[in-house]
Parts: C-alpha cells; structure tokens; sequence
C-alpha cells in the first residue's frame, strides 16, 4: 500500500500525518502526491506505523514476481 492508499482509506489528512511524522503538512502532499520522494528514514517510520505499507511501495520499487 503506497501512502496515497493509506491515508484514503485510514481517513488521515496530510495534517494529521505530518504531526505524526514530525513534517508539515506540505511535505506530506508532496509525498503523498508523489512529487518528492519519500526519504528512507520516513518510510521506516510509515512501515513501522502500519505493515500494510511497504517499502518498495512507499519508493515505487515494482518487482514482478518470479514464474
């Protein structure tokens, strides 16, 4: 689950995410809108708030899985 999923469907504003995160508001829109990458530390924190988020996902790593 990429951050745009997440807060949509956890109802969070990037307000609210922000505070959690210890960012403003405008910061998580650019992340969340995919306009500034998220940086590392920040999604071991997102990945540490909830495992439905994923690295690779939070990064926009595709891996298609082996046949």
């Amino acid at each position: 689950m990429n951050l745009a999923d997440y807060m949509q469907a956890t109802g969070l504003s990037d307000e609210v995410m922000g505070a959690r995160l210890g960012k403003n508001r405008v910061t998580i829109s650019r992340y969340r809108r995919g306009v500034e990458k998220i940086p590392g530390d920040v999604v071991k924190q997102l990945v540490e708030m909830d495992a439905r988020m994923t690295a690779n996902e939070l990064l926009g790593i595709h891996v298609e899985a082996a046949e």
